[in-house]
């Protein structure tokens, strides 16, 4: 079996969240199986249309708001709280 990936990073100790992308300081872990993503209107509005949609089983759930540090966030499931050591792609579909 190979493994190879161009982004491949060591730590000396496991730390609780690592933001390769994006915008820095958007996202706050939350408690365990949770995270926290700065206040947007119009992202929690569709976070909380997505909650009464078909789409609900595929996406993940929403716990409305939340303030930490002075500051609001969405509070949202953490898909990769279960996992050990995980990998994502966020894949952005879409016309132009």
């Amino acid at each position: 079996m190979v493994h190879w990936s161009p982004f491949v990073v060591s730590f000396k100790k496991r730390y609780p969240w690592v933001q390769l992308a994006g915008h820095a300081g958007n996202f706050k872990a939350g408690d365990y199986g949770r995270i926290l993503k700065k206040f947007c209107p119009c992202e929690q509005q569709s976070l909380e249309r997505l909650m009464r949609d078909s789409l609900r089983p595929h996406v993940p759930a929403y716990f409305g708001l939340v303030q930490r540090d002075g500051e609001c966030y969405n509070q949202m499931e953490d898909l990769l709280a279960g996992f050990e050591t995980p990998s994502l792609m966020d894949c952005k579909m879409g016309v132009r």
